[in-house]
């Protein structure tokens, strides 16, 4: 999976029961490469899911992933993660076979990381199953949903967002 349209295409094929659509560049500045919905559980009782997606492909042999973000990606998919817990970046590193899989509240931590030292939420290797990334995907939006109490709100106070960056460019 060397470029964003094969991570596209392997999305799709390892997991067929999204609904997968690729979002044209010309839609917005920022905007991730690809939406999703899904229903999960596979069997029992159901529930819609939604999903955005940022594509990245880190070519290097040593994986870091800086630069490879730019900065109305940032501000989207951060100003987004503060609201929301359905945005992901999926970065597919082709020497290690595998895809890292990053909450988009990460972002401007991997937007500078040259060490590959931030934790992805999940990895895969290519070879394996891909349901656990629908796991992931639901359940950290069932635990995100409403707010938790009168002032929350439903906003995340994720502590790895940094507090010198302000999404909204206040």
């Amino acid at each position: 999976m060397n470029t964003e349209a094969a991570v596209f295409k392997y999305l799709k094929r390892k997991l067929p029961q999204v609904d997968w659509q690729r979002i044209e560049a010309w839609v917005g500045a920022g905007v991730p490469d690809v939406n999703g919905a899904f229903l999960w559980p596979p069997e029992g009782q159901q529930t819609g899911f939604e999903v955005w997606c940022e594509l990245k492909v880190c070519r290097l042999k040593t994986y870091k992933t800086e630069g490879l973000w730019r900065p109305a990606q940032i501000a989207y998919i951060t100003r987004r993660s503060c609201k929301i817990a359905n945005v992901w970046n999926l970065v597919s590193h082709p020497p290690s076979l595998t895809l890292r899989i990053y909450s988009g509240n990460k972002t401007p931590l991997l937007s500078t990381d040259s060490t590959g030292s931030t934790e992805p939420d999940l990895i895969l290797k290519y070879d394996e199953p891909w349901s656990k990334v629908l796991d992931l995907f639901a359940s950290r939006q069932i635990r995100r949903i409403g707010p938790t109490d009168s002032t929350d709100h439903g906003v995340s106070t994720d502590s790895t967002v940094p507090a010198s960056i302000d999404p909204l460019g206040r």
